[in-house]
């Protein structure tokens, strides 16, 4: 069945993207669970609230949003987590492959729409960050130095303050 694509190109969420509480009348958006670094998961936040801001002015404005195929979503989140920054993923309105950077970077822009200095800070790490692929560091990581030395590479990672 086709839902709504609120977050269609990214990796955000993996058993369920965003739904509704049914009592409270509220967006429930799973938190960025897959990045070692802090500094990683607040810009996620931020751009998620800055792309729910942008959505809220649509609903307000009466503007309705796209529905595409469940499907397609669930292969462009496989992509993306299996390829990182490489993935050519669906475009969900033209139905062919398109490289990821380019869904990326209009996600970007759009919650730039009304950010605050801090806010665009934070999509600015996001930005930078599509120079990069983790899943390939990683495998490299792996491929050079073990499955252990990756494991102690992300702990460290975690473990730093990002202030």
């Amino acid at each position: 069945p086709p839902r709504s694509t609120l977050f269609p190109y990214t990796t955000l969420f993996r058993s369920w993207d965003c739904r509704l509480h049914p009592r409270l009348g509220t967006l429930e958006v799973r938190a960025p669970d897959t990045q070692a670094a802090i500094a990683d998961v607040e810009s996620l936040a931020v751009l998620t609230h800055g792309l729910i801001r942008g959505l809220a002015g649509q609903h307000a404005a009466g503007i309705a949003l796209p529905v595409h195929r469940t499907k397609h979503i669930e292969e462009n989140r496989w992509r993306a987590a299996t390829d990182g920054v490489e993935a050519r993923l669906i475009d969900l309105d033209r139905c062919r492959g398109t490289p990821r950077h380019h869904h990326i970077l209009r996600l970007l822009e759009r919650a730039k729409d009304g950010a605050n200095p801090h806010e665009q800070s934070a999509i600015d790490r996001l930005h930078q960050r599509l120079t990069s692929s983790p899943p390939q560091e990683q495998r490299a990581v792996v491929a050079a130095r073990g499955l252990v030395s990756l494991v102690r590479e992300l702990a460290n990672t975690t473990e730093r303050r990002s202030d």
